[in-house]
């Protein structure tokens, strides 16, 4: 029965998905916002090219979230970073082998192996 209810459950890394997503979904900006925001979604929308690199698989998922009936072009591209973003943190936490938060508060560090730090030690 437990094992059963463990598969059902998300782990750590489902939560954080779930959690963040809402987050980022809750707070995604309505319309276009400053710096990047506005070349990135006419890139979406145009499967053109941003400025270097490109982006181009921000590219082209941007022209399928654009594709939806929600709101603005621009909040549609704006949620799919928002998710993307959630799916980045999820994989943090998943790859953290201590799963995400020290006893002490603030995230685990990587290691020098893995990369730097997230937090003093």
């Amino acid at each position: 029965m437990r094992e059963r209810l463990r598969r059902l459950l998300p782990g750590p890394e489902g939560a954080v998905f779930a959690i963040a997503a809402a987050l980022y979904v809750v707070l995604a900006a309505p319309g276009v916002g400053w710096m990047d925001s506005g070349e990135l979604t006419a890139a979406a929308w145009s499967l053109g090219g941003a400025h270097p690199p490109g982006h181009p698989a921000h590219s082209l998922l941007g022209k399928l979230a654009s594709l939806a009936p929600l709101g603005e072009i621009a909040f549609r591209v704006n949620l799919l970073s928002g998710v993307a973003m959630a799916a980045a943190l999820a994989g943090v936490v998943e790859r953290d082998p201590r799963r995400g938060l020290r006893p002490g508060g603030g995230a685990a560090p990587l290691g020098p192996r893995r990369g730097a730090g997230l937090h003093p030690r």
